[in-house]
């Protein structure tokens, strides 16, 4: 774990990079801020992507999920010192809602719920396929205009799937509904 002025530092003078969320320890019940152990896939322009484990601070007001894409610092002498810039996620997951928020009220009334085809039964459990479509963000991606929406839902399902909540099939299957094929 990091201290507070050497992720100030990293922050400053660090690398840009990206960080995927492949694994993360259960946070504490009702502190604001925690230390969540981590284990992220950074990706810097230029290298070979690599994983670390650690421990980082968090607030309690930060998204934060399996598969889910961090922007973060990579210490310039240590690529294992990395700082994740939380200022910068919020700010992307505020402007992510705002447009999940605009293409949903651009779709106009409707006539009730939506079409059965974004309903994901898994092994008869509706529950597990709720969940799967809600970390998903919803149906399979529909236009050549969603293709950074639908490298992300891949991305969390395949999260799902080394995280051992799906089987291999399952995967495929789900991957397929996702690529509209």
């Amino acid at each position: 774990m990091l201290n507070p002025l050497k992720v100030r530092k990293i922050l400053k003078k660090g690398v840009p990079a990206t960080a995927v969320v492949q694994s993360m320890t259960a946070p504490p019940r009702g502190a604001s801020k925690f230390n969540l152990g981590m284990t992220l896939h950074v990706y810097v322009e230029g290298r070979a992507p690599y994983e670390v484990q650690d421990q980082w601070l968090v607030s309690a007001k930060a998204p934060l999920g399996f598969g889910m894409r961090l922007p973060v610092k990579v210490d310039r002498t240590d690529p294992t010192e990395v700082a994740i810039d939380w200022d910068a996620h919020m700010v992307a997951q505020q402007e992510a809602a705002e447009q999940r928020r605009a293409d949903l009220a651009a779709r106009g009334p409707v006539d009730g719920p939506p079409p059965a085809s974004t309903a994901v039964e898994v092994d008869g459990d509706p529950d597990l396929g709720a969940r799967i479509l809600e970390a998903l963000g919803g149906a399979a991606a529909s236009s050549p205009d969603d293709s950074d929406d639908t490298l992300a839902r891949l991305e969390r399902l395949a999260a799902l799937r080394d995280a051992g909540a799906l089987t291999d099939d399952e995967f495929d299957r789900l991957k397929g509904e996702i690529l509209g094929g």
